[in-house]
């Protein structure tokens, strides 16, 4: 006997929450193209991507705050002094 194919939707399986807290999620940042020329000469000189350098940027950033906050003998980090670090960092690497 011969099962006929109905004609529905297909149904997609559902996945488990370990497979959605695996899965990336998309984030979209809007720069300058200042800022890009930047990002893109730093990616080309060390043959990474732009994500590998924004995802370990932003690692960083959050390492930091996060130890401000759990510290409270530190105060808050003012702006200045992060481009100050950025910039020492950039010189250190030949930019």
């Amino acid at each position: 006997m011969v099962k006929k194919k109905t004609g529905g939707p297909a149904v997609k399986p559902r996945r488990s929450q370990t497979d959605a807290a695996d899965k990336p999620i998309a984030l979209t940042l809007k720069i300058d193209s200042d800022m890009y020329m930047r990002l893109a000469t730093l990616r080309a000189k060390e043959r990474r991507t732009h994500q590998e350098i924004l995802k370990q940027a932003l690692e960083e950033y959050l390492d930091r705050a996060r130890a401000l906050l759990f510290d409270p003998m530190q105060t808050a980090v003012p702006s200045q002094h992060i481009k100050a670090t950025a910039a020492h960092t950039c010189s250190e690497r030949g930019f």
